[in-house]
């Protein structure tokens, strides 16, 4: 088989993407932390190229990694959130408006409420649509989370990760969720456990997808409805409230408080955080995730993290390096 090449992919969702494919990524994101860490110049590499980004809802890391990491390759980005293009007014439609981005730049990268419009974007542009997190996905956190996994562990092999529900009176997307299931089912020998209250279980045809794939690997898939029992033995517990995708995008109308189970009788849900007895059920060695902005003594407590466990920084940081590589790889001579 001929090298993997990426050169003009869209980035919807990580279903469309193989194990292979998957491993460039994060191989080539490391290549490049490691250049930054030996003062390697790298503005080379996107020269002359410049990205649309568009935020329909509120992001700080992965605006700020995004702007960076075009700026860093030697590209530019041109963020056109708030307000700023017609179609956010309903003045002009944002098919019209993704053609005329699409003559201007060489990436778009959206924030976008519903994956139904990220899709349509895709359908219309011509160039490169990266996903900045939807409804139903957000590849470039579970990307990083991954790296960070692949960087603290040394490998994927033999590793138990939990990606676990936490109580939050607000209302974030699944999207980390769906993406982090389609990825570690690709990952050989790789235990995936998802813990959530049985309101909180995924769509039947992502589980699906994602026991489709972990057939074909060889990694473990599991849902489980108890926090405790998912932190046995952990080698990773990363914590992350979310709601259905349709409550997510009802939570515009309600100020990102939509009227889900967690918010009508918060009292049930509540239990649902990662302390100190959490984490003592995992492996000695387990590390602690969130993608944030967190809740702190909501979803985690302040003393985990805050704590000698906990990765959060460089698992902020490694947004930036696959965000990079992916632009490298789609983008790059």
């Amino acid at each position: 088989m001929g090298a993997l090449n990426l050169k003009g992919r869209d980035v919807l969702s990580l279903a469309d993407f193989s194990a292979e494919e998957i491993k460039l990524i994060l191989d080539t994101s490391l290549e490049l932390k490691r250049g930054v860490s030996r003062g390697e110049f790298q503005d080379h590499v996107l020269r002359s190229k410049a990205a649309a980004m568009i935020f329909e809802t509120p992001s700080s890391r992965t605006r700020m990694s995004f702007w960076r990491a075009m700026q860093q390759l030697g590209g530019d980005a041109q963020d056109l959130s708030g307000g700023k293009i017609w179609s956010d007014s309903g003045v002009e439609s944002w098919g019209d408006t993704v053609r005329v981005m699409a003559r201007y730049f060489d990436v778009i990268i959206a924030r976008l409420l519903a994956q139904s419009t990220l899709q349509e974007a895709a359908d219309l542009a011509g160039i490169p649509v990266l996903n900045a997190s939807t409804d139903f996905e957000h590849p470039f956190q579970a990307l990083a989370d991954f790296q960070t996994v692949q960087e603290k562990k040394g490998s994927f092999d033999n590793t138990k990760y939990v990606l676990t529900w936490a109580y939050h009176e607000y209302n974030p997307p699944m999207g980390l969720v769906t993406s982090s299931l389609y990825l570690a089912s690709r990952l050989d020998n790789f235990q995936f456990v998802l813990a959530c209250p049985e309101e909180y279980t995924p769509p039947q045809d992502i589980l699906d997808r994602a026991n489709a794939f972990a057939s074909a690997s060889g990694a473990s898939v599991e849902v489980v409805h108890d926090m405790k029992k998912a932190a046995k033995d952990a080698d990773f517990i990363n914590a992350y409230s979310y709601v259905m995708p349709a409550d997510f995008r009802a939570g515009l109308e309600h100020d990102w408080q939509a009227p889900v189970p967690h918010n009508q009788n918060p009292e049930p849900f509540k239990k649902w955080i990662v302390d100190d007895e959490i984490m003592a059920l995992a492996k000695p060695s387990a590390k602690f995730m969130h993608c944030m902005p967190a809740a702190v003594g909501h979803e985690v407590t302040a003393e985990v993290m805050y704590g000698p466990q906990s990765i959060i920084m460089d698992e902020a940081e490694n947004r930036l390096h696959v965000q990079k590589a992916v632009l490298a790889l789609l983008l790059g001579a």
